[in-house]
Order: structure tokens, then C-alpha cells, then sequence
């Protein structure tokens, strides 16, 4: 399965996701991870265009520890927009090149509007990639317009997990990969006050309290046409202990999300002794604190 990480600044991904980018990889899957921005704006005392080449090589360090792949838009910081064309068209070739089965990227109400229009900027590449006559140009074939998940936003304000990914035991992982980005490290320190990496690992923790891990992600499906249909369909996986996949005439051929369907994929667990009865998704939510979601269909996994 290819999976696709999209995120407006190096270091982004690291914060949000790049625990469970690394039980994919370790799952044997292809993981992509790309980032709009090049982060020119994000030092005290380093100018641009050299910082620019600092967080790119940073950020070619932190994939290279989880064994992604790596892409640059290179847009600069505060120049994010959706409605750049020339950004949104990079984006869609990233989008071809890759072939994501599954897209991970940045809340639609995340605290900066950087975010906020690089998540917006990929759902229009995403689209413009399905069509076969965008870019006539174009060496890659059209994709299908596939599911969408939102990761959680720095520190978690104004976020509500739909699905957790237990990230226990690629915690240490994660936190390498972030300090790849040293620049950053002086930055929050000098400029939001904050040691990062301890930041990062207790918003970390403060996720995993709330579905019952040491340590996890959260993340919510786009809930929209075509990407809420594909994103319910991983949703609708019922959770059972599947070692290997075991593939029909009925499953071949099948997109990831169309075989969800009938059950086969492995999904990451996030408790080894939650019930098989259990659903994942949006469709099952506990009313009542602690929070007891055992499972995420986020990485509905194939083998």
C-alpha cells in the first residue's frame, strides 16, 4: 500500500504523524512524506534562503530514519495559498508520482493559515490528480480520488481524535526524526519558549492516556464526497486479530478501501485484548471519560 503525508513546514509531519508513518513502513508499505513550505521563516538569526537548504536537508535526514520518500513544493513561509495554481499543480505530480492508497495531512482548522492552505491546496491537487484531462502533459496516469486523514494539530487545541494510532513502540523512532530538525529545536526554544521534543512526546502521551497506550496519534477522515465514502469504508473494518492477508477472486483487482470492505486488512491496534465485537471509525464513540477507543482504522494496513 503507498501512503502519502502531506505537511506545510519541515517538521509538521514529524509532530503529527510520523509515529505512524513509521509502523507503516515497518509494515512493508510505501510511505511519501511531502512538505509544501521550505520553512525560510522559521529561525531568529538564520535568513532565508540559507535556512531554506538547512530545513530541506533536515528534513531529507528525518524521512530517510522511517525510509520514506521525500518531496519539497517549496513554497515560501506565509506564501501558502490554495489558490496558488503553479503550487497546487506540483502538488497533484507528487500525487501521480506516488499513488496514495491513503493521505495524511493537516487539520482544516489548524492554528496557522500556512496549514490550513496546504490542507486545502492537497484536496485540490487531490482532485485535479483523478482527472484525465488536467495536464495532458503529464507522464502518470490519473489516480483514484482516495481517502483523506486529518493529524492532530500542535499541542491538540481545538482537535478531537475520531481515531487513534498507539505509536508505543515507534515513539523513540518519531522523536529521532523530529531532532533531525535542529533549527527547529532553537527556534521553539528562543521563540515559543518550549524544550520541543518534550513537548512533543507529552502531547504524544496525552493522546495514548485517551485511548488506553503509552504513547499514540489522532487523527479524524476527511467527511467529504467521495473521500468520506472511502474513508468510511476503511471505517467499517471490524476489528479481529488478522495475522495475514488471505486474498479471493472476490478481493482481487480491489481497491484498499473497496477490500476493507470484506475484511481482511490488518489495522493497527492499539490494545492487543480489545474485543472483536468492537468497530472502528467515526461510527463508534464512548460517551464517557476515559476515552476507551481501542483501535484506528487509519492504517487499515495491507499485506
Amino acid at each position: 500500500m503507498n501512503i502519502l503525508a502531506v505537511g506545510c513546514h519541515p517538521d509538521d509531519l514529524e509532530i503529527g504523524c510520523y509515529g505512524t508513518l513509521a509502523k507503516y513502513v515497518q509494515m512493508g508499505h510505501q510511505v511519501s512524506v511531502c512538505h509544501v513550505a521550505n520553512g525560510n521563516l522559521g529561525h531568529v538569526e538564520i535568513l532565508q534562503d540559507e535556512l531554506a537548504k538547512i530545513r530541506f536537508a533536515e528534513a531529507e535526514e528525518a524521512a530517510s530514519i522511517i525510509g520514506a520518500r521525500h518531496f519539497s513544493i517549496n513554497a515560501n513561509d506565509l506564501y501558502v495559498t490554495a489558490d496558488d495554481d503553479a503550487l497546487v499543480n506540483r502538488l497533484a505530480k507528487v500525487i501521480r508520482e506516488t499513488r496514495p492508497d491513503v493521505i495524511i495531512t493537516h487539520a482544516e482548522t489548524d492554528y496557522m493559515n500556512d496549514h490550513v492552505q496546504a490542507c486545502q491546496a492537497l484536496m485540490r491537487a487531490s482532485f485535479c490528480a483523478s482527472l484525465p484531462h488536467w495536464d495532458l502533459q503529464a507522464q502518470e496516469p490519473p489516480v483514484d480520488v482516495g481517502p483523506v486523514f486529518h493529524m492532530d494539530t500542535v499541542s491538540g487545541l481545538n482537535f478531537t481524535p475520531t481515531e487513534y494510532v498507539d505509536i508505543t513502540d515507534t515513539i523513540e523512532i518519531k522523536l529521532k526524526a523530529l531532532a533531525c530538525h535542529r533549527s527547529q529545536i532553537d527556534w521553539m526554544r528562543d521563540h515559543d519558549h518550549i524544550d520541543f521534543l518534550d513537548f512533543v512526546r507529552c502531547c504524544s502521551k496525552v493522546r495514548g492516556f485517551q485511548c488506553g497506550a503509552q504513547y499514540a496519534e489522532g487523527f479524524r477522515p476527511s467527511l467529504n464526497y467521495l473521500r468520506m465514502r472511502a474513508a468510511f469504508a476503511l471505517a467499517r473494518i471490524p476489528v479481529r486479530p488478522v495475522a495475514a492477508r488471505v486474498f479471493s477472486s472476490a478481493t482481487k483487482g480491489m481497491r484498499p478501501w473497496e477490500s476493507a470492505v470484506c475484511g481482511f486488512p490488518k489495522a493497527l491496534s492499539l490494545n492487543q485484548n480489545c474485543s472483536p465485537a468492537r468497530w472502528c471509525g467515526a461510527r463508534w464513540r464512548s460517551p464517557r471519560w476515559p476515552y476507551k477507543r481501542q483501535w484506528s482504522s487509519l492504517p487499515a494496513a495491507h499485506r
